[in-house]
């Protein structure tokens, strides 16, 4: 198994914490309508994965959050 190391974050949107759910599960929706693969994880975290990596929008106070990972060998 590959170890990933972060290469990237940015703020993504700002979102209401009372829509946020919502938010992540309409991101979500819409890579899978594009044929991406996605997991979810732990408080609704959308996980894209790819083949050399894999972004998180992560819910944070504010809004969603994006981090990039690298899949290092």
């Amino acid at each position: 198994m590959s170890k990933l190391t972060p290469i990237s974050r940015r703020f993504l949107r700002e979102s209401n914490p009372v829509s946020m759910a919502s938010e992540l599960d309409h991101l979500a929706s819409e890579f899978i309508d594009n044929g991406w693969e996605i997991k979810r994880g732990v408080a609704g975290i959308v996980v894209l994965t790819l083949e050399d990596g894999e972004v998180h929008f992560v819910p944070t106070g504010k809004g969603i959050e994006e981090i990039i990972f690298k899949k290092l060998s």
